[in-house]
């Protein structure tokens, strides 16, 4: 699979770019699209020059305008699912000497255009440990922001609520991806490292 394609992968949160890093797609069929971030990839950052992360800046804040687009390094390995046409995506995380650490599941949704995935971030999230044990994260932040026009209406907020439940019975069924198949993936020894991928839009396009 020395072949295999590199997206950038890039997260927007409130219309504004996150982080995009490279990613390389191991599988796409009409299920979803498996996704592998390899440790060490380089990665854009776009941060306050006062260090916050851009979940607590409101959109109107002046620090949008002094933000910076960084270079950094990601560090801990990514194999992502993203199921076809679901508003989430699981991340299976593995420490540095390839031994699985735990599921977190991204309330997103996604816009695909050439050579990239533009992830839009609804913040909310679940943490899932290897007993499939799961947590919310980011929940008050998430609540906090419903009826700002940059984020979701209430009724945005509950459908992906619902989204998240769905999740969660998958979860506490130990279906899918948390049926543990994939806590084993080794990456192809002969992939490169992904370069810096290009600079992406920092506002959301389209």
């Amino acid at each position: 699979m020395t072949d295999a394609p590199i997206l950038s992968l890039n997260l927007y949160i409130g219309g504004r770019l996150s982080m995009a890093v490279g990613a390389r797609v191991i599988s796409a069929k009409p299920g979803g699209r498996l996704l592998w971030i390899a440790p060490q990839s380089p990665m854009w950052r776009h941060r306050a020059r006062d260090g916050r992360h851009w979940r607590d800046v409101p959109v109107t804040d002046d620090s949008m305008r002094e933000a910076e687009l960084v270079t950094d390094i990601w560090t801990n390995a990514s194999l992502i699912w993203q199921p076809a046409s679901a508003k989430h995506a699981i991340w299976q995380r593995f420490d540095a000497t390839g031994r699985f650490q735990n599921w977190y599941v991204n309330l997103e949704e996604r816009r695909h255009q050439f050579g990239q995935i533009n992830v839009i971030d609804h913040e909310l999230d679940i943490l899932v440990n290897s007993d499939r044990d799961w947590h919310w994260k980011d929940e008050e932040s998430f609540a906090a922001k419903i009826g700002d026009p940059a984020y979701w209406t209430r009724e945005e907020a509950e459908r992906i609520r619902a989204e998240a439940a769905t999740v969660i019975g998958q979860i506490e069924s130990g279906t899918g991806i948390f049926d543990g198949r994939l806590r084993r993936f080794l990456p192809d020894p002969t992939w490169p490292p992904p370069d810096l991928p290009p600079v992406p839009a920092r506002r959301l396009p389209g």
